[in-house]
């Protein structure tokens, strides 16, 4: 289903100790992690996930199934990671399609070398009480712009938002319908980032990440509320270069 196209290389040494996949949030696109760009460390490549439907592939339709996504992009990374160590980072929403790789990875006896969630529950405990998909189109922007994380010109500019709108709902539908259990389980380890001013994820519900793993399991508050990227980007980019570095020497 998906292709080269779909992973973006952002950095590229020119030979990378591992790989680092990112996976943005939802209606976000590779552009979420260009900040990264000029400080990942220099042996890593930074390769950032381009869904159908935002950026470069507006054209697209966006696809609404978690499982469906992760999996197709999980086939992809099975193969990257015959060439070296692969690791993935999921930020909310991609935290999901991240495990969902993940999962197809371990499968395919290709798992990740680590997987680290930021700003997102554990698969099993995702719940929600609004529904966010199917809103009118002003209240799916105010509820946008009450939320943050996006760009307020995509929002508020009449064009950007009509070519955004698509992808936008199609990632909360693929989030409000994602229902899994923790099994099957993979296998490498887990580091979870969590704004500790993040209402929308509570501390004590984040250790619930090492119920969906049979490697080891970190949690970790840093400073910020819940678009931790947006307040503490340096924080969550040093502590999963940090690990995944540590869980290639231990490998």
């Amino acid at each position: 289903m998906f292709s080269a196209e779909n992973l973006v290389r952002l950095t590229e040494p020119e030979s990378p100790v591992a790989r680092l996949v990112c996976f943005p949030h939802a209606g976000a696109g590779a552009a979420t992690f260009h900040p990264w760009m000029e400080h990942v460390h220099a042996d890593i490549e930074l390769i950032a996930v381009r869904l159908p439907g935002r950026e470069r592939l507006f054209e697209q339709v966006p696809i609404d199934d978690i499982t469906l996504i992760g999996g197709s992009i999980g086939d992809i990374l099975s193969e990257l990671a015959i060439a070296g160590p692969v690791g993935l980072f999921g930020y909310c929403a991609g935290a999901f399609v991240a495990f969902e790789a993940a999962r197809r990875m371990t499968e395919k006896h290709a798992p990740p070398a680590l997987l680290a969630v930021c700003s997102q529950v554990a698969p099993q405990d995702n719940a929600s009480d609004v529904v966010v998909h199917d809103l009118p189109a002003e209240r799916l922007r105010d509820f946008m712009r009450a939320k943050g994380g996006s760009e307020p010109l995509v929002i508020e500019h009449e064009e950007f938002w009509s070519i955004a709108e698509p992808a936008i709902r199609a990632d909360y539908q693929a989030v409000e319908t994602y229902s899994t259990g923790p099994e099957p389980r993979i296998s490498c380890d887990i580091v979870a980032f969590r704004g500790s001013h993040d209402d929308d994820v509570p501390s004590e519900v984040v250790g619930a990440w090492a119920d969906v793993t049979t490697g080891k399991f970190a949690a970790l508050d840093l400073d910020g509320g819940h678009f931790l990227l947006q307040s503490n980007a340096a924080g969550v980019l040093a502590g999963v270069e940090r690990r995944l570095l540590n869980a290639i020497v231990g490998s």
